[in-house]
């Protein structure tokens, strides 16, 4: 028996109604002054599912670690395994999140074509274009250099610094700049005011970088998150940091 589009249906003295996942689950009757002081099945629900992501992420960091700092001794820091089981233990994490097969497998095929090279098999994504002229500086110096250029951003945009000053503090702050810079620069703040104005312009060659420039403000927001703080110029050295982690890794000859 129904009464209105609300009620619910019952059936031999059970009410039944539709759970957070639409299925229908009884809904057994109880004081009103037991019921206010039980938990909704909604908040049991995403109690849970918060429980489980904690754990979910808490092992994806562990795998991560493992990959990047364990067996040194045996294995090069920058040796290609490390890369291939960083992208398995991501991929793992995917399919414990619930991730389908189809969503996952371009990480699934770059695991297995940097895996092959190791054999000397190269998937054909993986095969360089072929250029005649000099070769452009590499993706990692040019995603060093747009973190780089989000500092002086959040400089100029958030803590009301001038682009002269903000180059010249993130300048003053890294430690690792310079390695990025052209071979001849002379002054680091003049190149990071030209790199400022190649990425506002949207002349940067490099499509990784660029994009990751375009999409700045969900970069700045997750650094916000991290810092609980929304402090310019404390934002602007954890990116600053980062990006001379960035800096100080081997780029590819």
């Amino acid at each position: 028996m129904t009464q209105g589009r609300r009620s619910t249906t019952i059936r031999n003295g059970v009410q039944a109604r539709r759970d957070i996942g639409g299925q229908l689950a009884p809904m057994w009757s109880a004081p009103a002054d037991r019921v206010t002081n039980l938990p909704s099945i909604r908040e049991l629900f995403f109690e849970r599912q918060y429980s489980k992501s904690c754990v979910d992420r808490a092992e994806l960091i562990l795998d991560l670690e493992r990959m990047a700092h364990a067996d040194k001794d045996k294995l090069p820091a920058d040796d290609r395994f490390r890369y291939v089981m960083s992208l398995r233990a991501i991929v793992i994490h995917l399919e414990r999140i619930g991730i389908d097969a189809k969503t996952s497998i371009m990480l699934s095929d770059l695991m297995t074509a940097l895996n092959d090279l190791n054999h000397g098999i190269v998937a054909h994504f993986l095969k360089p274009r072929e250029r005649l002229n000099r070769p452009p500086d590499s993706s990692l110096m040019w995603m060093a250099r747009c973190s780089y250029v989000i500092a002086v951003n959040v400089l100029t945009v958030n803590a009301g610094m001038s682009i002269v000053s903000a180059c010249e503090y993130v300048a003053r702050t890294s430690g690792a700049v310079d390695r990025v810079a052209a071979a001849r620069t002379v002054s680091v703040p003049n190149a990071l005011r030209k790199w400022h104005t190649a990425f506002l312009n949207d002349e940067v060659k490099n499509d990784l970088a660029a994009n990751s420039f375009k999409n700045r403000f969900s970069f700045v927001r997750e650094v916000v998150r991290h810092l609980g703080s929304n402090n310019p110029r404390a934002i602007a050295d954890h990116i600053i940091g980062y990006a001379d982690e960035l800096s100080s890794q081997k780029p590819p000859s």
